[in-house]
């Protein structure tokens, strides 16, 4: 067993720095936050359609103040000799980047008089993933294992109450409401990664599949087949495929079961999924009044807005620094929107071309260094975990195209310090391996017999 000193996949004694212990409280709290759970049950229990903005700002609070809490420790106190690496992450100099600009593009959206709550809303969600990011690097994270536990447990957990709150609100009241079961998909995905699965994990696949379906969330359905599809491409093979098969044979007899016994929660089904496909068919034709229109009020055209916006002020300077931090575009439609549901759309908007070129580089620099340490990694646990997060990091990236994805939030610049410590741990293991090659591969060659040659 390796000392205290060095970092290990086995739970030995070892704390946690107050930082880190902050660090998973902010993680698996946002991860409740973000995984459709909260918003779901807000939806039921309070009878309103969305999760008031008040307190969605009372939340951001509290993860700032724990922030600061974990930011005064980390900075206080003494780093490990071994933990201060001969050279930085390879996407340490886009974050610090964008930091160092911050201030700039908020001048820039001051004199752009935007109003100061979307500018200063903005140079939160601009620095907050650099500023954790560097926090939760600062130390490092002890037992790396025993917390991806938590955080797996915690997945299970929201997934399952997200079903419990899905079928009761959309099957057994009827409603048709579009709720978020998001959390579904990173079970999914890891169940389908693991080498051994259990049989209670099997079980879990057609039933977090047929809640997610009945979601009517297109997000969510086009999630489940990337997550079916990135995981066979991952982990080609038997186990896969029948993995694969027992979903849909369980799924077949759950909704045969539910036809024997309950056929109007199947007609409820039924009726919202058809009527969920119908919009989406819709709004894939692009016609007038579609969400995918260029020309429509939807997403297409908050992102066509803001080249539109950026061309009606006439002023090259716009595309390289942006309209600064705050800016509202006229989206297609004829709507002014401040939140664009892009990511690179939002930082060609806020941060010009500048900013774009830095998160894209930042955004593919971590995609790039997840695949080359999921293909050259050994040890088999490491080696799922990368592929775990590439698969999450590939589908984030899709994803952003529609919405504001891996930025601005602190649990992804958790998930990108938790990659840094799994790819240094996966180097300290190499390096130990090589050594222990070249120890032996020495010891053979002093135990080899000299041979006296006859003169």
């Amino acid at each position: 067993m390796p000392p205290p000193s060095t970092p290990s996949l086995n739970p030995i004694d070892e704390r946690l720095p107050w930082e880190w212990k902050l660090a998973i409280v902010m993680m698996l709290s946002a991860a409740l936050l973000m995984s459709g759970l909260f918003d779901s049950f807000w939806i039921q229990v309070m009878g309103q359609p969305e999760v008031p903005r008040e307190l969605r700002k009372v939340i951001a609070g509290f993860f700032t103040l724990l922030l600061v809490i974990a930011g005064a420790s980390a900075w206080t106190h003494r780093v490990p000799a071994w933990w201060r690496p001969r050279s930085k992450a390879p996407w340490d100099w886009a974050l610090k980047a964008i930091l160092w600009a911050a201030p700039a593009w908020f001048i820039i959206g001051v004199v752009n008089s935007w109003p100061m709550t979307y500018v200063l809303g903005d140079l939160f969600l601009l620095t907050i993933l650099p500023i954790t990011y560097f926090t939760m690097t600062r130390r490092p994270l002890a037992n790396p294992k025993v917390v991806f536990g938590w955080l797996y447990g915690l997945m299970i957990l929201t997934a399952l109450l997200s079903v419990g709150l899905i079928v009761y609100h959309n099957i057994l009241v009827g409603a048709r409401d579009k709720m978020s079961i998001d959390s579904a998909l990173g079970p999914i995905f890891y169940i389908m990664l693991k080498n051994r699965a259990s049989p209670w994990e099997i079980l879990l696949l057609p039933i977090l599949v047929i809640a997610s379906l009945l979601t009517t969330k297109r997000s969510t359905w086009a999630g489940i087949i990337m997550v079916f599809a990135v995981a066979m491409a991952m982990k080609p093979g038997i186990r896969r495929s029948f993995r694969i098969a027992l979903t849909v044979l369980g799924g077949v007899i759950l909704v045969y079961i539910a036809m024997q016994y309950r056929p109007e929660l199947v007609e409820h089904s039924h009726i919202s999924i058809e009527r969920r496909w119908a919009e989406t068919v819709h709004d894939l034709s692009g016609r007038e009044g579609s969400d995918l229109a260029p020309g429509g009020g939807g997403r297409a055209g908050e992102v066509f807005g803001v080249f539109d916006t950026i061309n009606a002020r006439q002023n090259p300077v716009d595309w390289v620094a942006g309209l600064g931090l705050g800016a509202i575009v006229q989206a297609r439609g004829g709507r002014e929107r401040h939140h664009v549901h892009s990511t690179p759309a939002a930082f060609l908007a806020r941060t010009g071309s500048v900013g774009l070129v830095l998160w894209s580089a930042f955004s593919l620099i971590v995609w790039w260094q997840l695949l080359r340490y999921t293909l050259n990694t050994r040890e088999k646990w490491l080696r799922t975990q990368f592929a775990f997060w590439l698969g999450i990091w590939s589908m984030g990236l899709v994803f952003s195209a529609k919405s504001l994805a891996f930025w601005g939030s602190v649990p992804a610049a958790i998930q990108v310090a938790y990659f840094l410590h799994l790819m240094r741990i996966a180097d300290v293991i190499k390096n130990q391996e090589d050594e222990a090659r070249q120890a032996e591969g020495d010891a053979v060659r002093r135990k080899r017999p000299r041979v006296e040659v006859a003169p």
